[in-house]
């Protein structure tokens, strides 16, 4: 890259709430919980990572540790360190318990994206498209007035 030109990180964050596609786990987990929330995120992070083909960034889990003893320790995913060359699934606050609809639970959780770089033949939007394929085959996304989305950009200059 040329001195003048300018490099362009950017990166998404969703708020949602899933319904995952498999009965199996409604049965297991037939109301909202912390327990089931953490569940979920640790059966879609080995569903997403097995389905997602490579290059493609693999998915994390990002939920605070309660017992955590320190700030190294807050996230509960010891073996993959926060970092921001995955996606990340985690739980938010801000999102209000969704009532059920029929029978299953709608599970509230953020996705957050890697830092991708921003080019103008389009990499990150396949990034993007290929997150979203493998989200939907796992589970049912809806939105509701409480859910928003974020997307930040970052730029430098060399």
């Amino acid at each position: 890259m040329s001195t003048g030109e300018m490099e362009i990180q950017i990166g998404i964050e969703t708020e949602l709430y899933l319904d995952p596609r498999d009965p199996a786990f409604d049965q297991e987990y037939p109301q909202y919980t912390e327990l089931g929330l953490r569940k979920l995120g640790e059966v879609f992070k080995n569903y997403y990572n097995d389905k997602k083909p490579s290059p493609f960034a693999r998915i994390r889990l990002d939920f605070v540790n309660e017992d955590a003893k320190s700030e190294l320790e807050e996230y509960s995913d010891p073996e993959d360190p926060q970092e921001y060359s995955k996606w990340s699934i985690m739980s938010d606050s801000s999102l209000k318990r969704d009532p059920t609809q029929g029978k299953s639970v709608r599970w509230p959780i953020e996705l957050a994206s890697p830092i991708l770089p921003f080019k103008e033949k389009g990499g990150h939007r396949t990034e993007v498209e290929v997150h979203f394929e493998v989200l939907h085959s796992f589970a049912i996304a809806a939105v509701n007035r409480t859910c928003g989305k974020i997307s930040w950009l970052r730029a430098s200059v060399f």
